[in-house]
């Protein structure tokens, strides 16, 4: 659709006074959603889905939605320079903003800048960039992350809006530089429905602020990451400044053809932590020999986050059961874990790695949903050494990123017992809605479920204990033979134990090394 000269689009309805505003060469619909989009070539391929998520997961590094550490270094107005004749193409990657926005560029030959932005010839990119993933506005959107769109030079674009000579190839030595106009599509949602004479340029100088007038700050960011540029905006001088109102690749055949843009210092790092052991006598609600030896397994707690904002995009545990060294196999316990803090929004993906192997491997753990419990292993003294990993995928690209723990878990054993789940867990940790209750109060058991008493026998010695932060060094006793079936509150054994038993574990801390 081909705008006439010197007029703007109706549904640009704030446009009025912006004459040098030219129409797409493309067809849109009522929610100024493009009806053809750029689906790729040989020499300017699409960038793959996996891709653009890590792009966007690393803007959101640089630039966290929270607003409270921004970093000012990146916020610089830069129009992206053309060092060799070249193919463009721009590519949605994501956004959070109330407002339906209209996104369009422009470009000029090297120092050769317009004075401001009514002096640009801006060709229209993107209607309407409303993503519909703010809160109510999905109805009004007007593009979809990874919506790619490529750029034409129209030659004669400054005399009165010209495209006569167009064409995909853009000459060397110019600039090509992006604005966007706040809420200037006129089909709009819920209370967002004023006019709005924000435009945010990537020129320097050439911004205008809520009221129209001329706005000096810098309102995008340009920079390189991996080689790609991305372009990013604040659509509102008056707001909350997150530079994430749109966020979008920008891509050129040859690759090589964009000037030097400035790189995030930014890394993301993983790291591991160990967490503890866990122990069981696995004979509840019998103490049986209460050598707590039964069945036991290391936890460790690993995550992947941001040095820009500590913002953490993955996290997740590994657990590893081991044995008593002559740990007859007298009962069948698998190992399961309840976990918290999981969100709809969030992956999860499961891995295993057998004894002898270097790499894990994706699983197929069985997964109670409804309840939120992983099911690792149904024999945990079958395969000693292989450990069982879940990880933790945040959809980090809209709202507030995590920086600290928020996924955590309650590990526990378990069997069947004519056909009732039987389920084992740390000294007063309730069991899940799906374990059998009838065993509590049942042999040695001392639990007062009314009282939020669990697993413990007389004295409130446990059947399954955490051993925070110990570590598999820590655990030379309950893995000796010699102290199988050797209960583990003998004092030849372990001399500390009654004294942290009778002392609710406040006192000898340290019993089992």
């Amino acid at each position: 659709m081909v705008c006439p000269t010197n007029e703007i689009p109706n549904n640009l309805s704030s446009y009025a006074s912006e004459k040098r505003w030219y129409d797409s060469d493309v067809d849109y619909d009522a929610n100024g959603r493009l009806s053809e989009l750029f689906k790729g070539e040989k020499n300017l391929p699409l960038i793959p889905q996996d891709k653009l998520d890590n792009y966007l997961k690393t803007h959101l590094a640089v630039f966290p939605v929270d607003r409270s550490s921004f970093p000012e270094d990146y916020i610089k107005q830069a129009d992206i320079t053309i060092t060799k004749p070249a193919e463009v193409a721009v590519t949605i990657i994501g956004g959070n903003t109330c407002w339906n926005s209209s996104m369009g560029y422009y470009y000029y030959p090297e120092g050769q800048k317009p004075a401001s932005l009514d002096e640009a010839n801006v060709i229209l990119l993107f209607p309407n960039t409303q993503n519909g993933t703010y809160a109510g506005s999905a109805s009004s959107a007007g593009v979809s992350n990874g919506d790619c769109v490529k750029l034409k030079y129209y030659p004669n674009i400054a005399n009165n809006g010209d495209k006569s000579g167009a064409t995909d190839i853009f000459p060397a030595n110019y600039r090509i530089g992006f604005v966007l106009a706040a809420n200037a599509w006129s089909k709009r949602f819920g209370k967002w429905t004023h006019d709005r004479k924000q435009r945010s340029a990537t020129s320097a100088e050439m911004s205008k602020d809520y009221l129209g007038k001329a706005y000096s700050k810098p309102m995008s960011a340009v920079y390189n990451i991996d080689g790609q540029v991305l372009v990013s905006f604040e659509d509102d001088n008056d707001y909350d400044h997150n530079y994430s109102d749109l966020v979008m690749t920008f891509q050129t055949n040859p690759v090589d053809a964009p000037g030097e843009t400035p790189d995030p210092k930014y890394e993301f790092r993983k790291t591991t932590e160990n967490v503890g052991f866990y122990i069981f006598e696995d004979q509840w609600p019998s103490k049986g020999d209460y050598d707590l030896n039964d069945v036991i397994f290391n936890a460790t707690y690993t995550k992947v986050y941001s040095t820009a904002n500590n913002a953490i995009y993955e996290e997740g545990y590994t657990f590893k059961p081991y044995t008593n060294a002559a740990k007859a196999e007298k009962l069948k316990s698998g190992v399961a874990v309840k976990v918290e803090g999981l969100k709809a929004t969030d992956q999860i993906e499961f891995f295993v790695k057998k004894p002898g192997e270097t790499e894990f491997t994706a699983a197929n753990f069985e997964r109670d949903t409804r309840n939120n419990i992983i099911y690792l292993t149904d024999n945990a003294k079958s395969n000693i050494g292989t450990e069982y990993m879940f990880n933790v995928k945040h959809d980090e690209a809209l709202g507030a990123l995590y920086k600290e723990k928020k996924v955590k878990i309650k590990p526990f054993i378990y069997r069947d017992v004519d056909g009732k789940r039987l389920e084992i867990h740390i000294a007063q940790e309730a069991p899940t809605k799906v374990a059998d209750r009838s065993f509590f109060g049942t042999e040695d058991d001392a639990s007062q479920p009314d009282k939020n008493i669990y697993y413990v026998r007389s004295g409130n010695y446990p059947f399954g204990i955490f051993l925070d932060g110990a570590t598999e060094s820590d655990m030379t006793k309950l893995f000796d033979a010699a102290n199988e079936t050797r209960a583990i509150d003998e004092d030849e054994v372990y001399p500390k134990f009654k004294s942290w038993v009778e002392n609710k574990g406040k006192k000898n801390q340290d019993w089992y090394k």
